[in-house]
Parts: structure tokens; C-alpha cells; sequence
């Protein structure tokens, strides 16, 4: 089943699907971890850690930092706002919005 996935080297996928295949092909097909790290392109202490989490699935830190643009979002959505009804001949470009 998850042996006719792509390579990771031709075509990456997303953490959660290698995370499965990891420990489908351990589970099931009763691969070694050295195969495993080679098919999929991860080192063999990922793969490693992926079996010893189990079931459970990777989970990173949302971020903490607020975006750059946080000051100017009330009057970017204002100036969106107003663009968005005008007809679209009458509409200013971008250059247009941020020149002075």
C-alpha cells in the first residue's frame, strides 16, 4: 500500500504521510530502519524517533512573533475595502496605492 509511494527525492510529501509510511513499512512490511531512512530520504534517527512516537503525530510550536505588517492592517483593509468597490477600470495598481 504505501510502497507505491513517491520518493521523497523526486517528489517531497507532507510530514504526516512520511510520518505513516515510516511506520507502515516498520509494521507491516517489516522493513529495517537503515531501508526505510534510504527509500524515504530521512536519516535514520528520524526514522527512529518516528517509531518511538507511535501513533503520535509531529507537532511543532505555533509562532510567537506578530507579523510586520500588524501596525498597517487597519488601513490596508480600509484601502482594500474602498478598492474593492470601484469598478475595475477605476481601481488603482499597486504603485498607485503605495506612492505617495
Amino acid at each position: 500500500m504505501f510502497a507505491s509511494l513517491v520518493d521523497q527525492r523526486e517528489a517531497p510529501y507532507s510530514t504526516n504521510l512520511r510520518h505513516l509510511s515510516v511506520q507502515a513499512w516498520a509494521l507491516r512490511e517489516q522493513m529495517s530502519i537503515r531501508e526505510i531512512s534510504r527509500r524515504t530520504g530521512l536519516a535514520r534517527n528520524t526514522v527512529k524517533k518516528y517509531l518511538r512516537a507511535g501513533d503520535e503525530e509531529p507537532r511543532y510550536p505555533k509562532r510567537a512573533s506578530s507579523s510586520k505588517l500588524d501596525p498597517y492592517a487597519e488601513k490596508l483593509s480600509t484601502w482594500l475595502s474602498i478598492e474593492a468597490t470601484k469598478s475595475r477600470k477605476q481601481r488603482r495598481t499597486l504603485l498607485q496605492l503605495h506612492t505617495p
